[in-house]
């Protein structure tokens, strides 16, 4: 026979290596969480300071010296505009391919949301995630190899916020796979951890019923880097009906900078592609003011869910340090009282977002606030109640607070109520004798002064007949001496004789509700920033609710 032309040869089709499935994974962005940094001395002419993430901007408050820094992310959920996973690894034929699949995600009802398709099983995948804005500036990313088999339903890859030079170390949840679980049986998870080389992590399931549903474990100790991984495992027991549940992973170091992330976990129906993006604090920044220290937590969050608020300023776990206290610890932003050089221990807030939570914590050195910055002790307008119940108004009043450490007398000020239109006072009072530290001067009308729940000890003045106005108006204090406008607050919308930054909330004429500072005592000179609606104190610590 003749040879064979080797153009006309026939050639074997391939012989497919693996199989393949379609796979729901679920991408997460847990809160950032900065760990504990060594504050620096502080001496500097103005008594403010802050722990501000790269790239942030710091609130209000005008720094005067170099901030300290914590981990931090440079952009916040607000300006994620795509998110975009891709799958790298071996074909069904044994040939690497990179990218094996990508696929943008959609944002739905407050999720990201698309399909994976054609995963490669039994070989290993690598997953990148990243969360962009418009610009493609990368501000969340997450990665993660795995090998996948048949059982496997789920794989969840985590991104941590980008942050900037000289971050801190915090734990990371870098992924989360979830075995193939049917009504009433059990499957395992897994979580993948990072922290620092061989360090010793807590961790805790939520949400379900996990066979360890808390423990320890330590990261190990590579040769290069500095950082270390472990891996958590647990069996869910799923419900006796099928659907989507709803689990949580929280991981924490010694530190009790913590990351807590929820997963999604399928019971006999097809799992999702999701991204859920949970909040995450950009900075911390202190104000030295005469009722204290008043802390602002800038926080990042994504969704129509209320963050919430925890503080600490505590010597040892638990255990506040002594003399001090929170007028409100669950307030942003929020006031330490009894505050002086001398104290030191650890500030710590924590931001919570529906099961999600980020919490931001430093160590307060000796004279990060030196004495000798605290402003002279002012009078400061606390709490308002212009518009009560009724055409009458019988029941309104001004709460003066003294916010320092030591007695003022009263005699040495003039309270004026202000007519917004033309900028002069309608009615003024002067009270007598010593308000002492902390105490109340309360201006009001008979119902309110003569009540039994003001407190005993309060220094009371009747309101006249006029009352308050219902505005646009202002309230301001005088300093006689010097003629010296002290505080001022304007309600009801701008007002001439104006007060400080913009108008304060608007006064519901509904009973038991007033305006007043929050925190209690806290004054940034800005009316809209440091007045809410909330219920009516007059003599008393504000409630902020």
């Amino acid at each position: 026979m003749p040879a064979q032309d080797s153009a006309l040869a026939s050639t074997p089709a391939p012989v497919r290596k693996y199989q393949t499935a379609d796979l729901a994974v679920r991408v997460a962005v847990p809160a950032l969480t900065p760990a504990p940094v060594a504050a620096r001395s502080v001496h500097a002419a103005g008594g403010e300071a802050a722990v501000v993430m790269p790239g942030a901007v710091v609130n209000r408050f005008a720094l005067r010296y170099a901030p300290q820094r914590l981990a931090s992310a440079v952009g916040s959920h607000a300006e994620v505009t795509t998110v975009t996973i891709t799958a790298a690894g071996n074909d069904a034929n044994g040939v690497h391919q990179d990218p094996l699949d990508t696929v943008q995600l959609t944002k739905s009802e407050g999720s990201w949301v698309g399909t994976l398709a054609g995963i490669t099983l039994d070989t290993p995948i690598s997953f990148t995630a990243e969360a962009k804005k418009s610009d493609d500036t990368v501000l969340f990313r997450g990665t993660h190899s795995a090998t996948l088999t048949r059982r496997t339903a789920a794989l969840t890859i985590n991104l941590a916020a980008v942050t900037g030079a000289g971050a801190g170390q915090f734990p990371v949840i870098s992924a989360i796979t979830v075995e193939t679980i049917r009504a009433g049986g059990s499957g395992q998870v897994t979580v993948s951890v990072t922290g620092k080389k061989a360090e010793t992590l807590d961790y805790e399931f939520k949400n379900g019923a996990f066979s360890r549903s808390s423990g320890k474990v330590t990261t190990d100790s590579p040769q290069s880097g500095t950082t270390g991984t472990a891996t958590i495992t647990s069996k869910y027991t799923a419900p006796a009906a099928k659907g989507g549940y709803t689990a949580q992973v929280v991981v924490w170091n010694a530190a009790g900078n913590r990351v807590a992330v929820d997963f999604r976990i399928a019971v006999d129906e097809p799992a999702r592609l999701a991204a859920n993006l949970g909040p995450a604090v950009l900075s911390v920044a202190g104000r030295r003011i005469p009722a204290g220290v008043q802390w602002t937590a800038n926080v990042s969050s994504a969704g129509d869910t209320a963050v919430t608020y925890s503080w600490s300023f505590t010597s040892a776990p638990n255990t506040p340090v002594a003399g001090t206290s929170f007028s409100s610890a669950t307030t942003n932003p929020a006031l330490l009282t009894g505050y002086d050089q001398t104290k030191t221990g650890t500030l710590k807030v924590t931001a919570t977002q529906g099961a999600l939570s980020s919490s931001a914590s430093f160590e307060v050195p000796a004279n990060l606030f030196p004495n000798a910055l605290q402003l002279p002790v002012e009078l400061v307008i606390n709490e308002i109640d212009y518009d009560t119940v009724g055409p009458s108004d019988a029941a309104e009043f001004i709460e003066i607070l003294n916010p320092g450490a030591s007695a003022v007398e009263l005699s040495g000020y003039r309270i004026e109520l202000v007519d917004g239109s033309g900028g002069e006072a309608y009615a003024t009072y002067t009270g007598s004798g010593q308000l002492g530290a902390g105490k109340y001067f309360v201006i009001g009308d008979t119902a309110v002064i003569q009540s039994n729940e003001l407190p005993d000890g309060t220094v009371t003045l009747a309101l006249d007949g006029k009352g308050l106005q219902q505005g646009p108006d202002v309230v301001r204090i005088v300093k006689i001496s010097t003629k010296k406008v002290m505080d001022a607050v304007q309600y009801e919308g701008s007002a001439s004789g104006a007060g400080e930054g913009a108008p304060a909330p608007l006064d519901p004429d509904t009973a038991d509700r007033s305006i007043g500072r929050c925190p209690n005592g806290s004054d940034t000179n800005d009316n809209r920033a440091d007045f809410v609606v909330m219920t009516a104190t007059p003599g008393k610590t504000n409630t902020c609710s």
